[in-house]
């Protein structure tokens, strides 16, 4: 068939010589590999101190969720180094069905064609995952009995503005700061722009830009829309408008100077902490690694 011709078992002289499979390795190659475990952190809670388990070349004493977590999460990061590229896998399954009976290739053989070119296309499979819209949508049925149609979930509930809804709970290192303008207009600015219910004024602001000039028209709405965010709010407020809630009105006025920093927050289960902190820890929960468009 072709394939690895090099491993194949070949005659030399009177006798066979078998040559040693790609995935064994030499101590020199081992020796990177067990102190990349004894070095390796994890988020918080994620799994626990897998490098107290190992020792003299060997990992022992994991409970089965560490195992989950060595199988699925660790070892296809560290064995990159010590496996070839494979580029032709789709020649190779076409050759290896003429051998093999239909029934052995199955979906879970099938992916291994698709899956790499998805991860391509599609990010990691965990940035893809339905299970935060699926606890969003529950959230959202618990607002309302259910005789009423889950048409009305788009609506909201005016309780709580969509950027404030993340359940996160502050723990330890509280310390009260002033910020300056030039801190605050970033802040303040990350707000308004990530807000699902000031989108239809910001709609509303680039149509008064676009009349006067398509010049720096993202810049000069970065600069003037709050404040004309302000002027708006408060002038419908005044009239009694059910465009405005009282969130969206005390929004308008722009937040206070005074502010609470924590060192280290609780957000939907995951403890996050300053970088500072995890120096002398053996998790890792500063930040997240993502790439960039």
């Amino acid at each position: 068939m072709g394939i690895r011709d090099d491993l194949h078992i070949k005659k030399d002289g009177s006798d066979f010589k078998k040559h040693t499979p790609y995935y064994t390795t030499i101590p020199q190659q081992r020796r990177p590999f067990w102190q990349w475990f004894k070095i390796v952190k994890f988020p918080e809670g994620f799994a626990s101190n897998i490098s107290r388990n190992v020792k003299d070349g060997k990992i022992s004493g994991l409970k089965s969720h560490d195992c989950h977590v060595l199988l699925q999460r660790v070892l296809p990061v560290v064995i990159r180094p010590y496996l070839s590229k494979e580029t032709d896998i789709v020649v190779i399954l076409c050759k290896l069905e003429q051998i093999f009976p239909p029934a052995f290739f199955d979906v879970m053989v099938h992916l291994a064609v698709h899956l790499p070119r998805e991860a391509l296309l599609g990010g990691p499979v965990p940035m893809r995952w339905m299970f935060p819209i699926e606890r969003k949508l529950g959230n959202l049925k618990d607002y309302f009995s259910h005789d009423q149609s889950e048409t009305m979930m788009g609506r909201g509930t005016g309780a709580t503005l969509s950027v404030f809804t993340c359940s996160a709970r502050m723990l330890h290192g509280r310390k009260t700061v002033q910020w300056s303008q030039l801190e605050m207009e970033p802040a303040y600015w990350y707000i308004l722009n990530n807000c699902d219910e000031v989108e239809p004024f910001k709609a509303e602001h680039k149509e008064i830009l676009k009349r006067e000039s398509h010049l720096d028209l993202e810049d000069r709405h970065r600069k003037s829309f709050p404040k004309w965010f302000k002027a708006r709010v408060n002038a419908l407020h005044k009239e009694g408008s059910s465009e405005v809630n009282d969130e969206l009105y005390a929004l308008s006025f722009g937040p206070d100077n005074t502010v609470s920093t924590f060192t280290s927050c609780n957000v939907s289960g995951i403890c996050w902490h300053v970088k500072q902190l995890e120096e002398t820890k053996a998790v890792q929960n500063s930040g997240f690694i993502g790439q960039c468009c």
